[in-house]
């Protein structure tokens, strides 16, 4: 698995056979820095048992600097079309909403302008 800072402990098992037994392997990772990990295991085969110690670094350049920004990168255009989408969703209801509000006001006019001629009516009965 590749170094994760926030998560540098890895847990390790495995299971075989060893001369036609059986075999099982534990052990613990620990990136102890992203181009350092240690290594301890165990592993048992009916009353034989053998231990691990290991170290392991990385030499050179990480690749993984470029492979995070690509990644970021990406992730920045995916929620920027997001936000796009969201913008245009938002965009559409607000016509949606001034559409009826115009309605709305259209109907409160009318029911003045009739409210208005049953109240003339009323004064000035025929």
């Amino acid at each position: 698995m590749p170094h994760d800072p926030k998560a540098p402990l890895q847990l390790l098992a495995g299971g075989g056979t060893y001369s036609g037994r059986w075999a099982a392997a534990v052990g613990v990772g620990f990136y102890a820095h992203e181009k350092f990990l240690l290594k301890f295991g165990m592993a048992f085969c009916a009353s034989e048992k053998m231990g691990q110690l290991g170290l392991e670094w990385k030499w050179g350049r990480s690749g993984k600097k470029a492979a995070v920004a690509q990644d970021g990168s990406s992730t920045v255009t995916a929620l920027q079309a997001t936000a796009r989408q969201l913008q245009d969703q938002i965009k559409q209801q607000q016509e949606k909403t001034k559409k009826q509000q115009d309605q709305q006001q259209d109907q409160i006019k009318q029911l003045q302008d009739q409210i208005k001629q049953l109240l003339n009516t009323q004064e000035n009965p025929s």
